[in-house]
């Protein structure tokens, strides 16, 4: 019983900064560095097409991508990039190829909040809403 107790709360534990929108919303999150409070969605493509590289206060952008096989990605590529994944995949692949930083890839929805919370300048995609004082959204996507 005292194991079964303890498995719950950390499965809470780690699922409390995040609270599930309804709908599948995904959001675009940012650390609470970041001095915009809002990105339109030709911004987020520059970002993550790795076309802009620095916030407004010239402070490094750090990018953050989930797996390539996740179906967060896929929709995020498809909605927000307007790109297949192939094409997203060697697009990035030119840009390593001429010096540039790829994004940060994170595995899961918490270990993207647990990024994008610790590290100033950090952006990213997850679905639902976070629930953590040290991540702002960016945008909410329908």
């Amino acid at each position: 019983m005292k194991n079964h107790t303890l498995l719950i709360l950390v499965i809470m534990s780690l699922l409390s900064d995040v609270a599930l929108a309804t709908g599948n919303s995904m959001v675009i999150i940012a650390n609470a560095s970041v001095t915009i409070n809002h990105l339109s969605l030709d911004e987020i493509k520059d970002i993550y097409l790795l076309h802009n590289r620095q916030w407004s206060d010239s402070s490094p952008i750090i990018v953050v991508n989930r797996p390539s096989n996740t179906q967060i990605r896929s929709r995020f590529e498809q909605q927000v990039l307007g790109i297949e994944t192939k094409k997203y995949a060697l697009h990035l692949e030119k840009m390593h190829y001429q010096g540039t930083t790829l994004p940060v890839i994170q595995e899961s929805t918490q270990a993207v909040i647990a990024f994008v919370k610790n590290v100033p300048g950090a952006i990213a995609y997850i679905e639902g809403l976070p629930n953590n004082s040290q991540i702002k959204v960016l945008m909410e996507l329908k």
